[in-house]
């Protein structure tokens, strides 16, 4: 792009501005989830990040392997929302939730637990002597 002036072009170039991009963040919705046994536990994330992720760049993890949606296992909102449908025994424990951009990376961890038979408090007794 230019203008000419009398003589002289004054030249120019118009670039767009700098990209910023921020370090992802990952938040648990709920950093511990009950579910009782054969029943659907939900775990969920928000991530912020810029670039936005997208759902490669959205991984669960349970005991150090990658979970793949499969029969009981889904995924939804750009990986942010995992679905585990007939909960078991061997699905309660910690899931981690990573993001990788090219910003950085990320992770958050939620546990699922499966509720006490007298509900999802736990009551703590403390003995007093005199």
């Amino acid at each position: 792009m230019g203008i000419e002036i009398g003589k002289v072009c004054v030249c120019f170039t118009v670039a767009p501005p700098p990209s910023r991009s921020d370090n992802p963040a990952v938040f648990p919705v709920e950093p511990v989830v009950y579910a009782p046994r054969d029943t659907t536990a939900t775990l969920m994330v928000t991530v912020s990040s810029n670039p936005r992720p997208t759902e490669d760049n959205v991984v669960w993890y349970y005991r150090g392997s990658r979970i793949f949606p499969g029969q009981r296992h889904s995924f939804a909102s750009t990986n942010q929302k995992l679905t585990i449908d007939d909960v078991k025994m061997g699905d309660y424990g910690e899931y981690t939730c990573e993001v990788n951009t090219t910003a950085g990376s990320d992770s958050a961890t939620i546990i699922l637990r499966e509720p006490s038979k007298f509900g999802v408090l736990t009551f703590v007794h403390t003995y007093i002597r005199f």
